[in-house]
């Protein structure tokens, strides 16, 4: 597998971003990939994806430095992963979304992640940037 990161500056918490994005029913929020979120079981939750119903849950851990989640699924009886590093700066926090893609991932495939990606993480920029109060 190839990893693919991109990466965004969001002016809100650290703190808030992490407990967001660690919340698998604001996965379909920010996400194209998950496009809604059932009933949780023993820590993890029935999820409609892309390519059919997966289980998904989330792990974070917080450091000194950074903080992580990382958002695990069972796609058809294989584990995937995808991990949101969350960074402290100055108005806010750099967060970097990395996926896996498959090893044989053509430019193409990659030109489409990197966009997704762009796109998700404009998005989540959006729904955790607290608004501006004129």
């Amino acid at each position: 597998m190839q990893s693919l990161s991109r990466t965004v500056s969001v002016a809100a918490p650290p703190d808030a971003l992490l407990a967001f994005v660690a919340e698998v029913p604001n996965l379909p929020r920010w996400t194209d990939f998950f496009t809604a979120v059932g009933a949780q079981v023993n820590g993890r939750y029935r999820v409609s994806s892309v390519v059919g119903e997966i289980e998904t849950w989330t792990e974070t851990q917080v450091g000194t430095q950074a903080a992580t989640c990382v958002i695990h699924s069972m796609v058809a009886g294989r584990a995937e992963r995808a991990v949101v590093d969350i960074v402290p700066a100055p108005d806010g926090a750099e967060v970097s979304f990395t996926v896996l893609l498959p090893d044989d991932a053509d430019e193409a495939l990659r030109a489409t992640a990197r966009r997704t990606l762009d796109v998700e993480l404009g998005r989540l920029r959006s729904l955790v940037t607290p608004a501006v109060q004129p």
